[in-house]
């Protein structure tokens, strides 16, 4: 019997009305496992029909069951997806299908109308879209538990992007959760587009919990792809337009080759992977060609904004589409020709997310261009599209053992209604959790310890005689604060003084740790210097020195150690031939660049890279590692990856550290660590660690040296909050995170952000793989002589950070412009006439004279000081001796403005300078205007640092 026999004539109608006359591999061989009731974990790129492939045996398997209609009432599958990837198209396309087979279809999530969730308990659907987060709240209405028992099927979309992490570890034990509350047994189904062959044993496990089997689907290869890796050329139009829009002659190339790849190919998914390199692109783009049907797409924009996007672009108004991973998962924005990522993507399962996009559909291939912009991308873009092509994807690691989620489902339990509302058996939870993957390796002492330190804390009771624990006055409070485990952090506007104008946004965890009074700091590629912190601003002052870079604010993508590596194989390669008089490089060359999907121009460029390192100086390869110098500068030329290279860097520096008596400040990316030292502490020093220190005592080493880190203290108050030791509403300036930190070193709380730091922002095997070769010989560390090409390459990468240094003109024109900019009155002190007026509209050196008396002595108020008009009319005799005061500064201010006019007005509007302070700045012999302002300048400076003193 065919594919289409076998089903309920419903859905054979349905199919063909929807156009679906031939099912997709993943379709038919999906549906005998799910329609049998087996855990099935469906692997199958972007565009084969994995959403269909799941939901047509489940409503399949409803129609026989009297058409979706059991006796009783409640949900029979749940949908379960990430929020970003909750896709309009496919609900809307579920509810059709749903209304012709008789099936309800509702949607609930953190935005659902309460209208709707009421509506939802009386009459629940019979699938259920929802979140990870919202399914647990389902657990706490006594109503819709009762619905809860009556789930057979629960589809896991997206599982690749939930697995991971802490969403993914809550998930994994609600779902165990459900598992012992449903009458029946639970079919559950996993969906994915990227997933690595190594990793399907992990995700199957994590799917379907320990001790059941789970069947894989794996149609990988139905669907037809190419990836090429293109360089912007550097034509001397790119150097004209550079000068005009007053970027560097690389960026310059790196927009115009986006405009004509996007001219080329359109419609366009053009993905990067910062929202500041998307404004930065779309902003330029528009320059160079007025009109342009370009779209942007990021997580930043309003919702509005972005559907707008998507509508326009699927219409076909736009040609293209800059977006960020706000477009990887999901959302339908019709056909697509060509996807183009800008700069290296890397991370190989990235590239496969959003190529995949292009195509979209069985039969069609999906077309991929990498654009990559600097040296280091190229040969790193092409190693991640072999990668890709082959199916080589990163290995999914899914925690183990996370106590912050444990806790939190601790509590969650304690939430549930029903017929053993609130009262929990721990020895048969304990048990329910052992079943997931994330937690079967818990053991007994750690699980009942977290229940006493719960207990301790007032956020549950435990009885450890009646092996019980129930919930307390907090727990409720506690957990509608953190249902979700993802990081709800404040961000913090970063405000000019000089104009009072916006210039980017901080993180709290960066502001907490790292930032006040006269700290400096980067945001979007200029330096600046904190002056004050008022609530949710830094108020920051322009600075020409680098300061600390806010890392996990945009945090570039991390380079994986095994793509790192192939790109010290392939040098080494390269190094050989160029090395060997009798190679011929254009055979390598050849074979390299359709190996790797190289350009032409990429492929010169890069062996020019290589040719003008080996000429004078030792190369890093997958073999060796190379250290030079020059003053305090030290690099480390590694091919390790972006965590390798950040682990051996806090390593190295602290124990520099302990032995200078100071900090080593350390910057790192994927093929370097730059360390700024002293030439007291000798690069054969550093070396010598490298051979010296154990592999085994890495993990303990790092424990030492992050214990008083702005990494581990960071990390401890967002456990904190998920341990429910900290208010999730807690004003983090207020808490001390020392004392903290050294209260609860002995608690499983502490253990716990240990853990997530060592294995969540560092690589710990990696790199004791990497000492252990050292330590064998086989990968050399080699001196080198002053700076090479490529540590300089490091070095200019670093310095892109900041921007070329505005002169100092620049800031002070911005200041300039905001103390002539706003409106002003002036009243006239002799007969209290007012005067509305622009300062930048008032003559420089002229005299201000009152309309209607000729008076020349004429008092500056703001718009917040109108109640002095009152104060000006009264008669002096009749005033406090505050009120006298306050008059006095007004003549005071009125005869700074008749001595200095315009200069008075412009000093007097100065943030925080009063009659006093101009009276100082005023009388001094300027030679220049800037001078003037800077002194201004000044003085807001001072008064921003201070005031928070003042009375």
């Amino acid at each position: 019997m065919s594919f289409f026999e076998s089903l309920h004539p419903k859905m054979r109608e349905l199919l063909e009305n929807e156009g679906i006359t031939r099912p997709t591999e993943a379709q038919i061989r999906s549906f005998d496992h799910i329609i049998s009731g087996r855990h099935t974990l469906i692997i199958a790129p972007t565009g084969i029909g994995k959403t269909e492939a799941a939901v047509i045996p489940v409503f399949e398997r409803l129609l026989r069951n009297n058409g979706g209609r059991e006796r009783e009432p409640g949900f029979k599958a749940i949908y379960t997806t990430p929020l970003r990837a909750l896709n309009r198209d496919m609900i809307a396309r579920l509810k059709i299908w749903g209304e012709a087979l008789g099936i309800n279809v509702g949607l609930r999530h953190g935005d659902t109308p309460q209208t709707e969730r009421t509506r939802q308990s009386r009459n629940p659907p019979d699938l259920l879209i929802t979140t990870p987060e919202t399914l647990q709240i389902l657990f706490t209405g006594s109503r819709l538990i009762e619905h809860l028992r009556q789930v057979s099927f629960v589809v896991v979309d997206e599982i690749h992007d939930i697995c991971p992490n802490d969403r993914g570890a809550q998930l994994s034990v609600v779902l165990e959760r459900l598992e012992e509350i449903s009458r029946h047994d639970v079919v559950r189904i996993g969906l994915s587009a990227t997933i690595g062959f190594d990793s399907i044993p992990e995700v199957g496990n994590f799917l379907g919990g320990m001790g059941r089997k789970v069947s894989v689907v794996n149609v990988s290869e139905e669907k037809n792809t190419t990836i090429e890796v293109v360089t912007p050329s550097m034509d001397r139009n790119a150097m004209g337009l550079a000068v005009e829009l007053s970027c560097s002659h690389e960026e310059m190339a790196s927009i115009v080759s986006s405009k004509d790849l996007i001219e080329r190919y359109s419609p366009v998914l053009f993905f990067v992977n910062t929202r500041q390199t998307a404004e930065m692109l779309t902003s330029r783009i528009a320059m160079m060609k007025g009109e342009f049907p370009l779209g942007i797409h990021h997580g930043s924009l309003a919702k509005e904004v972005r559907m707008r996007m998507e509508e326009e672009f699927k219409s076909k108004k736009l040609e293209g589409l800059i977006c960020t991973s706000s477009l990887e998962l999901g959302i339908d924005v019709g056909f697509v020709e060509r996807v183009i990522q800008f700069s290296s993507p890397r991370e190989v399962t990235r590239l496969i997310q959003r190529v995949g996009r292009a195509g979209h559909g069985v039969g069609r291939t999906s077309r991929g261009t990498i654009l990559a912009t600097r040296n280091d991308d190229i040969l790193e873009s092409g190693i991640i599209a072999r990668r890709a092509l082959a199916g080589e994807l990163e290995p999914i690691r899914i925690p183990r053992n996370p106590l912050a989620v444990l806790a939190n489902q601790i509590m969650g339990a304690c939430m549930v209604r029903g017929e053993d509302a609130g009262v929990i058996k721990a020895s048969k939870f304990y048990d329910a959790v052992k079943r997931s993957l994330v937690f079967s390796g818990l053991e007994r002492k750690t699980f009942f310890r977290l229940l006493r330190e719960l207990d301790e804390m007032y956020l549950i009771r435990y009885d450890p005689d009646e092996d019980m624990f129930t919930r307390k006055r907090k727990t409720m409070k506690y957990f509608y604060d953190n249902i979700s485990m993802i990081r709800d952090e404040k961000r913090f506007r970063v405000i000019d003084i000089a104009s009072r104008r916006p210039v980017g946004t901080l993180d709290e965890g960066f502001v907490t740790v790292h930032l006040e009074p006269m700290v400096k700091f980067i945001v979007k590629g200029q330096a600046w210097v904190v002056v004050e912190i008022e609530g949710d601003t830094v108020i920051a002052a322009s600075s020409d020195d680098i300061g600390a870079i806010p890392s996990w604010i945009g945090e570039d993508i991390p380079v994986p150690f095994e793509v790192a590596r192939e790109v010290g194989k392939v040098r080494y390669e390269i190094a050989e031939a160029l090395n060997d008089p009798g190679a011929d490089v254009g055979i390598l060359g050849e074979r390299l660049r359709e190996r790797y999907r190289l350009g032409e121009e990429g492929w010169e460029r890069y062996i020019d890279y290589v040719r003008k390192q080996v000429k004078e100086h030792p190369l890093a390869t997958d073999r060796t590692i190379t250290m030079e110098r020059y003053g305090d500068t030290m690099v480390i030329n590694t091919c390790l990856g972006t965590r390798t290279n950040d682990t051996l860097a806090l390593i190295l520096s602290s124990l520099a550290a302990s032995r200078l008596g100071r900090g080593v400040e350390t910057t790192t990316d994927a093929y370097r660590i730059i360390l700024d030292i002293p030439v007291t502490y000798s690069t054969k020093e550093i070396r010598k660690n490298l051979y010296d220190i154990p592999s085994g005592d890495v993990r303990p080493l790092l424990a030492v040296m992050i214990k008083n880190s702005s990494l581990l203290k960071w990390t401890l108050l967002y456990v904190g909050k998920k341990f429910g030791a900290i208010r999730k509403d807690a004003d983090v300036k207020t808490i001390n995170l020392d004392y903290m930190t050294d209260s609860y070193r002995d608690a499983l709380m502490y253990q716990e952000t240990l853990r997530r730091v060592l294995e969540g922002y560092l690589d710990v095997e990696h790199t004791e793989k990497v000492l252990k070769e050292i330590q064998s010989g086989n990968i050399e560390v080699v001196m080198g002589n002053d700076l090479s090409p490529m540590a300089l390459e490091g070095l200019e990468s670093r310095m892109t950070l900041i921007k070329p240094s505005k002169a100092d003109s620049t800031v002070l024109e911005a200041l300039k412009a905001r103390l002539l900019r706003y409106p002003v009155i002036f009243v006239c002190m002799h007969c209290h006439t007012t005067m509305h007026k622009l300062p930048r509209e008032m003559p420089d050196r002229e005299q201000l004279v009152c309309r209607n008396c000729g008076g020349t002595y004429l008092a500056m108020l703001r718009d917040y000081q109108l109640e002095l008009l009152d104060l000006v009319k009264k008669d002096r005799k009749k005033l406090s001796s505050a009120d006298k005061k306050r008059m006095d500064r007004l003549y005071a201010n009125a005869s700074l403005i008749s001595e200095y006019r315009l200069k008075g007005v412009m000093a007097l509007m100065g943030r925080g300078i009063g009659p006093a302070r101009a009276a100082r700045i005023l009388p001094i012999p300027f030679t220049m205007e800037e001078d003037f302002l800077r002194e201004i300048l000044r003085a807001e400076v001072e008064y921003a640092r201070t005031r928070r003193f003042w009375d």
